[in-house]
């Protein structure tokens, strides 16, 4: 995910809100770590469905993800590579 200004979110700090559709997304970055998060009113315009939690690894980054009827949100830490 690229913020709309086309800085890599892992270059520096960056924070964002915006309306996509319906749907008000958040996104908050610092150096190693991004956050998202996708809120929609009642649920309108969510392209996610059900409710389910969980956490991956992606490559050097930590991947937690949380869906609720309404709200999306996602949470990426990374390591510095070695």
């Amino acid at each position: 995910m690229r913020p709309r200004d086309g800085t890599r979110w892992w270059r520096g700090q960056v924070a964002e809100d915006f309306w996509g559709g319906p749907c008000e997304v958040k996104t908050e970055s610092k150096r190693g770590e991004y956050k998202r998060e996708i809120k929609c009113k009642d649920g309108l315009g969510a392209s996610w469905r059900g409710e389910w939690k969980t956490e991956f690894r992606d490559g050097p980054c930590l991947v937690k993800q949380e869906a609720k009827r309404d709200e999306f949100k996602e949470e990426i830490k990374c390591e510095a590579r070695k």
